[in-house]
């Protein structure tokens, strides 16, 4: 597990990195989804995304200067599984 763990964290470094860096959302949102793609069928380390998911999300939302345009925010996975909604 521990393996796991230090994969998802680094997953989302790398994510806010490129978006801190490049402030494109797509590229973030679609880093995002390969890595729940990934643990798609691993019920705890997709419940530690999501919940990683809900952390980062005002902080990336911020960095975009708070836009309220719900096409450019950061998809939220929702716990139901499968469906988004945007922050």
């Amino acid at each position: 597990m521990h393996n796991k763990i230090m994969d998802v964290q680094k997953s989302f470094e790398r994510a806010y990195t490129d978006y801190a860096r490049t402030g494109n959302v797509a590229k973030y949102n679609s880093d995002l989804d390969t890595l729940f793609e990934k643990y798609r069928n691993d019920a705890i380390m997709l419940n530690f995304c999501k919940s990683l998911l809900v952390a980062w999300a005002p902080v990336i939302n911020e960095l975009k200067g708070g836009c309220h345009e719900k096409k450019s925010r950061i998809k939220i996975i929702s716990r139901q599984g499968g469906g988004c909604e945007n922050v």
